[in-house]
């Protein structure tokens, strides 16, 4: 049912397209054939338009992209098309180094930094660490996330950090982290396969699944594999708990 209905939404989107672009050729080359979910959407009410004034042409790479530049023109498939100004539609970065985003390395303890932390769980995702600086895992890092979002991650780091702060005043704990084993277990679940794993499998390559790589550097490749929901609902039972079950309190 879940295929059916993605498909009868994609083809929705071609028929669109179909309706608005008049030339057939740039209207077939324009139809996204991929699952809804496989590409984030994006909506201008100009842009299919655009293809019916007669200055504008289609060039379709189909994926390959462009040959070279030269002095005045663009090559695609062996045919030079000249050009006044070219101009480097690259997107947003995502997936780039949190370094490179912040402007600033993070160190911890014994002068190990972020960078090279997360580095040794790559090489080894089921390894305990020592010293730990897991509070720092990117869970709620990318700019665009919903205010919700933010504010639903902002109360579990303001619950995780009671022990040590109340009221302005400073109470039994100087600093919270979670156990190494806690750690560990986390790091396996959220490097897993998710909900969506099957999904993007056999999506076109992008950020989704890591440009179709599949070596967890995609932006669905690093969370909680019930979704959302579960996940925000694991956080309400934990601090319900009122344990701190996980973290460690110095």
């Amino acid at each position: 049912m879940s295929e059916i209905a993605d498909y009868q939404k994609m083809n929705e989107i071609r028929d669109r397209v179909s309706s608005i672009v008049s030339d057939p050729a740039p209207a077939e080359a324009l139809k996204p054939w991929y699952g809804q979910w496989c590409k984030r959407p994006t909506f201008n009410d100009d842009y299919l338009p655009t293809f019916n004034r007669p200055n504008v042409k289609l060039v379709d790479t189909k994926g390959k992209g462009i040959e070279r530049v030269t002095e005045n023109a663009v090559v695609v498939d062996g045919v030079e098309y000249a050009v006044d100004c070219l101009i480097f539609a690259t997107g947003f970065e995502v997936g780039t180094a949190y370094t490179r985003r912040a402007e600033f390395e993070v160190y911890g303890r014994g002068g190990l930094s972020l960078s090279d932390y997360w580095g040794e769980w790559d090489e080894d995702p089921l390894r305990l660490p020592e010293p730990r600086l897991s509070e720092l895992l990117p869970y709620g890092s990318h700019p665009d996330r919903p205010r919700t979002e933010l504010h639903l991650h902002a109360g579990r780091a303001g619950h995780s950090h009671r022990p040590c702060h109340h009221g302005g005043e400073a109470r039994e704990g100087k600093s919270v982290e979670p156990t190494p084993e806690a750690e560990g277990e986390w790091v396996k679940r959220v490097t897993g396969p998710t909900f969506m794993s099957a999904y993007q499998d056999v999506c076109t390559p992008g950020y989704y699944n890591g440009e179709g790589k599949r070596e967890r550097t995609g932006l669905l490749e690093a969370s909680d594999p019930d979704g959302a929901v579960r996940f925000y609902e694991m956080l309400a039972r934990w601090r319900e708990q009122g344990d701190l079950e996980g973290l460690i309190v110095e």
